[in-house]
């Protein structure tokens, strides 16, 4: 019976070893091939390093640190930083911090749910699957890939208390928010930019499928592809604004089958309510819907329009007995 006890330990030892080996290889095999590994992201952002270089696929085995200082991370040999199968959220930032991403994808992040400890503590934290920002921290984002991050909102960036958010020449794919702003969440007075970006297929159950505007924020969109993106309830399938102070100016863009599921939804395309604003500069707009067929393109409840140069009116709807004039100047607001 001994002589078993001590074959068995003597196996398990010789795994552990054998698996040790195996792990250690695999970063060593890492280092020679030039890929980046976690720990040096880790330790890089611990040490506020300025920049960064990523090449290849970097797999989170924890959470990283928060940015408060500024940071450049670019990517390489097709960068990516994959956390895992959602068991991380990717970057946060707390301002003045600023991080600026360059050619790399941001797989599968997801913060704490909505019902965790740190959430209850402080709500934002269980928005923004890739990155939160907030406090007035900038994310700067060129050429990156947001691909299938989940959050409460948004599930590719969410911004708070006067953040910045400015995304160029992007690619939101797959993302879902379980409450509202698939793609991108603007809160709390912050302000965001996207120019020649795609959003497809992003959802947000309430409302806005790509992008939510509220709280005063700000939105501006030039040369945009919003494609198949979804929300259920409230309306706006690509974009939802709402509350007084928040705007946003749709330049040059395109809104192509983006749709609401529920027949009490409005807004195929943009739903504009409570006080909110918006202005269209020639942007197109088709095949959006909704299943009632009121307001399949843009709606209208409360909230204030401009169309300039651009789409004719009849894509426009308001509630029977609230339609309201249409400026063609917008006071305060910058158009590209």
């Amino acid at each position: 019976m001994a002589l078993n006890l001590q074959t068995s330990a003597g196996r398990v030892r010789r795994a552990v070893i054998s698996a040790c080996m195996l792990l250690v290889a695999a970063q060593l095999l890492s280092v020679a091939s030039g890929q980046t590994t976690y720990e040096t992201l880790f330790n890089a952002i611990k040490n506020k390093q300025s920049s960064l270089e990523i090449s290849g696929t970097v797999k989170l085995i924890g959470n990283l640190p928060e940015i408060s200082h500024s940071m450049t991370i670019v990517g390489t040999n097709k960068a990516k930083i994959d956390a895992d199968e959602w068991s991380y959220r990717i970057f946060v930032v707390k301002g003045p911090g600023k991080l600026v991403l360059k050619d790399i994808e941001l797989y599968k992040g997801q913060p704490p749910l909505k019902s965790s400890k740190p959430a209850k503590l402080f709500p934002p934290l269980a928005d923004g699957g890739a990155v939160l920002l907030y406090g007035g921290a900038t994310g700067e984002f060129d050429n990156v890939f947001f691909n299938h991050s989940k959050s409460w909102r948004g599930a590719g960036v969410a911004a708070y208390g006067g953040s910045t958010v400015k995304v160029s020449g992007s690619w939101f794919l797959n993302n879902y928010a379980w409450y509202a702003g698939g793609a991108i969440y603007l809160a709390e007075k912050s302000t965001g930019s996207a120019t020649s970006t795609r959003f497809e297929r992003n959802k947000g159950p309430d409302e806005g499928g790509a992008i939510v505007v509220t709280g005063g924020s700000q939105f501006t969109s030039t040369g945009c592809r919003y494609r198949k993106n979804t929300c259920k309830e409230e309306g706006g399938g690509a974009w939802a604004l709402d509350g007084a102070g928040s705007w946003a100016v749709s330049a040059n863009d395109t809104f192509v089958v983006n749709r609401c599921e529920f027949k009490s939804a409005r807004g195929g395309a943009i739903i504009v309510s409570d006080k909110a604003t918006l202005f269209v500069l020639k942007s197109t707009f088709d095949t959006n819907r909704v299943p009632s067929g009121i307001g399949n393109t843009i709606w209208v409840d409360g909230g204030v329009i401009g169309l300039l140069y651009g789409p004719p009116t009849s894509v426009v709807e308001f509630p029977k007995g609230k339609a309201v004039s249409i400026p063609t100047n917008p006071t305060g607001i910058t158009i590209p």
